[in-house]
């Protein structure tokens, strides 16, 4: 299995991206876990469990509890995300950020007001 049979940016092998916009030419590349000091994961390594076990990684996670594999599959989604809204230059910043909002706990704070206002 590798990173192009999934519908995210995937640690299981290439992810191929497509770029494009207004400010920029059409780029069609693939980047792999390595390129970003990231480690190859398989499906076992990501697997959840049911919606509260989901949830319980996710808090340890944006709570900066979780490391791993899982937090890397986040942090890379997460750049993905920053980075196409552009609020990142490019994924290596997108990381970099993504790093920063678990780590000072902004990510998880969000969390707890979205749980608050979900209520």
């Amino acid at each position: 299995m590798d990173g192009r049979t999934v519908d995210e940016m995937s640690l299981m092998g290439p992810t191929r991206i497509c770029k494009s916009g207004r400010n920029q030419k059409q780029v069609d590349e693939e980047v792999k876990p390595s390129d970003f000091g990231l480690n190859i994961a398989e499906v076992k390594d990501l697997k959840g469990g049911d919606a509260f076990t989901n949830a319980k990684i996710l808090e340890g996670i944006l709570a900066g509890r979780e490391k791993g594999l899982k937090c890397d599959m986040v942090l890379l989604n997460a750049a993905a995300a920053m980075t196409c809204a552009g609020l990142a230059e490019n994924l290596e910043d997108g990381l970099a950020k993504s790093r920063e909002v678990i780590a000072d706990g902004s990510a998880f704070e969000r969390l707890r007001l979205l749980k608050e206002i979900a209520k």
